[in-house]
């Protein structure tokens, strides 16, 4: 869990430096679920579907599973969402994945 909340507050804070050059303006970085509600609350349902993100080039996201079932990755526009399923480490490239806490933002 401790890993979790550190790798998704340092993806917060790299997409929060993401800027387009052409115009100066930053990427505008998009949460969706609250650590405090699944700290507080157990709140762990979804809060985003990953399909509504898909067919973006320039996305970067970084979360948590539905359920805190796995870790989600997108690094332009290519989801890889890793679990543990019987003892061992599962990818998945699919975009059919709900997230319980989710940082993205498009970067040009």
């Amino acid at each position: 869990m401790q890993k979790m909340r550190t790798t998704l507050i340092a993806m917060i804070m790299l997409v929060s430096g993401c800027y387009d050059s052409e115009q100066q303006q930053p990427a505008k970085v998009e949460i969706r679920g609250a650590m405090r509600s699944i700290m507080q609350k157990g709140d762990l349902t979804s809060k985003a579907r990953l399909d509504s993100l898909s067919g973006k080039p320039a996305l970067y996201a970084l979360g948590a599973v539905t359920n805190l079932k796995g870790e989600i990755q997108i690094f332009a526009g290519q989801p890889l969402i890793s679990s543990v399923v019987d003892s061992q480490l599962a990818l998945s490239q699919s975009f059919k994945h709900g997230a319980a806490l989710l940082a993205y933002a498009e970067v040009a």
